[in-house]
C-alpha cells in the first residue's frame, strides 16, 4: 500500500544519501591533500620538472571539484527528499493510526445497529416492515397504553377508597345496630321477666 511503498522509497533514498555523504568525504579528503599540494608546489616549485602532467593533474582535480560540488547539491537534494519522505511517511503513520480507530468505531456502530434493529423486531408486530418510523410508533402505543393504564389504575384506587369508605361506614352503622340490638334484647328479656311473674300472680290469684 502506499505507506510501505513511501517508507521503502524513504529507505531507497537514505541509502543514497549515505552513499553520497561517503562520495562526498572522499572528495573532500583529495581537495584537502590537493590544497596541500598546492602550497607544496609553491614552496618547491623547482622540484617540479613535468608542466604537463601538473596541468592535467590541475585539470582533473578541478573535475573533482566539479563532481564535489555537484555531489553536495545532490546531496541537498536528497536530504530535501529524505525529509519530504519522512514527512510523507509520518502523516501516512497518521492515517493509519486514524483509519484503524475509524474501523474500530464503525463496527462498534454496525454492533448497536444490529441491536437496535433486533429491538425493533421485538417490539414490533411480526407483520411489520423493522423500520424507525414502525419503532416510534409502537413507543408511542407503549407509552398511550401505559397513560390509560395509570388513569385506569388511579380511577380503581379512588374507586377502592371510596368502597373502603364505605365499608367503614357500614361497619360503624352495623356496631350501631348491634348495640341497639342488645339493648333491644336485654329490654325484651327483662319484659318477659315482668311478663312472666305477674302471669304467675294471675294464675295464683285465679287458682284461689
Amino acid at each position: 500500500d502506499a505507506y510501505d511503498q513511501t517508507k521503502r522509497e524513504l529507505e531507497a533514498t537514505q541509502d543514497r544519501l549515505a552513499e553520497a555523504e561517503s562520495r562526498v568525504k572522499t572528495l573532500e579528503y583529495e581537495v584537502g591533500s590537493y590544497e596541500d599540494w598546492k602550497s607544496l608546489s609553491k614552496v618547491s616549485a623547482d622540484r617540479l620538472a613535468n608542466t604537463t602532467e601538473l596541468e592535467k593533474e590541475n585539470v582533473r582535480l578541478k573535475d573533482q571539484l566539479k563532481n564535489l560540488q555537484s555531489l553536495i547539491g545532490d546531496k541537498l537534494l536528497l536530504e530535501e527528499q529524505v525529509a519530504s519522505s519522512q514527512a510523507r511517511l509520518k502523516d501516512l503513520e497518521q492515517k493509519d493510526a486514524l483509519s484503524a480507530a475509524l474501523e474500530v468505531r464503525v463496527k462498534e456502530l454496525e454492533r448497536e445497529l444490529v441491536e437496535w434493529r433486533q429491538l425493533g423486531k421485538d417490539y414490533t408486530p411480526k407483520e411489520s416492515l423493522v423500520s424507525a418510523k414502525t419503532v416510534r410508533n409502537r413507543i408511542e402505543q407503549i407509552l398511550q397504553k401505559d397513560l390509560v393504564l395509570a388513569n385506569e389504575q388511579s380511577s380503581v384506587q379512588t374507586e377502592k377508597h371510596q368502597i373502603q369508605g364505605r365499608i367503614e361506614e357500614l361497619q360503624s352503622e352495623n356496631a350501631l345496630l348491634n348495640g341497639r340490638l342488645a339493648d333491644y334484647k336485654r329490654a325484651q328479656e327483662g319484659l318477659q321477666s315482668i311478663v312472666h311473674r305477674a302471669q304467675k300472680k294471675l294464675n295464683l290469684v285465679t287458682g284461689e
